[in-house]
């Protein structure tokens, strides 16, 4: 169904980078402003809003990141968007999962007969490795052999799709003009330092810059474009934490298979506060835009992040004097 022919549409997969990248193409031709939401309060004011005509601006394509039980909280307000042709703007939601409970049965029902409920499956076990070598034969990237590059990926990162995604990311960024390869995995998500990269985007995002640094050159180095894709990754994860205080959730939005993983990643996050994982994700991403231009130092790029991350986590007024940075 075409955007504008339901007010209403969800985005559904369990994997938040094919999710983005639904939503991505539902948007494909809309011409007016996106915003982006998470769980919103006051639904009913936003909807109304959605048909008001503005002087001062055109409709927009509200995006709103939210799980299950946002939905079922709001799924009276919802129900009536549901193929009602759109007046102005639309409301995209971008979900890990749709209640199939009695009560959100006939929502459900009523949103795939619609056509509007988008639901991106991601493969498991041996059909994985099948999807990415597609993945990476149809991205325009010239490869040597895809079946062996995505073996490669998968032995090395294991079955989460995000984090495949990720490294394939940094393995084509690495690539540069060459064919991406088995070797150009093994460099890069094999690992070519000697101190695994979740320390360094540990210590990065916690402000330890002295010990970032340290991490950054052990070893024969850090290769930036995997430290960077590492702190992204790690942010996601915090992020993921301050947006459900349910383990489950925050782990299926950032793509970790075992909730358990999240209780240290929660007070990492409790301790920094969303608004720093924000402004850390923002230089983050900046310092990932820096290393895709040709005239920007990689390392030097790497570094600035560092001391930006400092800055945010730990501000001056919280730093002892004299003390480690």
């Amino acid at each position: 169904m075409a955007l504008h022919d339901s007010t209403l549409h969800v985005a559904v997969s369990s994997s938040v980078r094919l999710r983005d990248q639904m939503v991505a193409d539902l948007l494909a031709g809309w011409e007016g402003p996106v915003r982006r939401l998470i769980e919103p309060d006051g639904l009913d004011r936003i909807i109304i809003g959605l048909d008001t005509p503005s002087f001062f601006e055109p409709a927009a394509a509200l995006v709103v990141r939210c799980d299950d039980r946002w939905i079922k909280r709001h799924r009276d307000l919802l129900t009536p968007l549901i193929g009602r042709k759109a007046g102005g703007g639309v409301l995209i939601l971008s979900t890990a999962a749709v209640e199939a409970g009695p009560g959100s049965r006939a929502f459900t029902k009523s949103l795939e007969k619609t056509g509007v409920l988008h639901h991106v499956a991601v493969p498991e076990g041996r059909a994985l490795a099948g999807w990415l070598a597609d993945r990476i034969s149809q991205g325009g990237h010239p490869v040597t052999q895809a079946m062996a590059v995505a073996n490669a990926l998968c032995n090395h990162v294991g079955e989460d799709a995000d984090a495949l995604l990720s490294a394939l990311d940094v393995a084509i960024a690495y690539a540069g003009d060459e064919p991406l390869s088995e070797s150009t995995v093994e460099a890069v998500v094999g690992g070519n330092a000697a101190r695994p990269t979740w320390e360094f985007a540990g210590a990065l995002v916690e402000g330890k810059a002295d010990q970032a640094y340290k991490l950054l050159a052990a070893g024969g180095g850090l290769e930036p474009h995997l430290a960077v894709a590492a702190v992204l990754g790690e942010l996601r994860k915090l992020l993921a934490c301050t947006e459900s205080r349910d383990n489950a959730q925050a782990a299926s939005w950032a793509g970790v298979r075992n909730p358990n993983a999240m209780l240290y990643a929660r007070r990492r996050a409790d301790a920094l506060g969303r608004g720093a994982l924000l402004r850390e994700m923002r230089a983050t991403i900046h310092a990932q835009q820096q290393l895709r231009t040709s005239g920007s130092d990689p390392v030097v790029a790497v570094e600035q992040l560092v001391l930006h991350a400092r800055l945010i986590a730990r501000p001056p007024a919280e730093r002892v004097p004299g003390g480690a940075s």
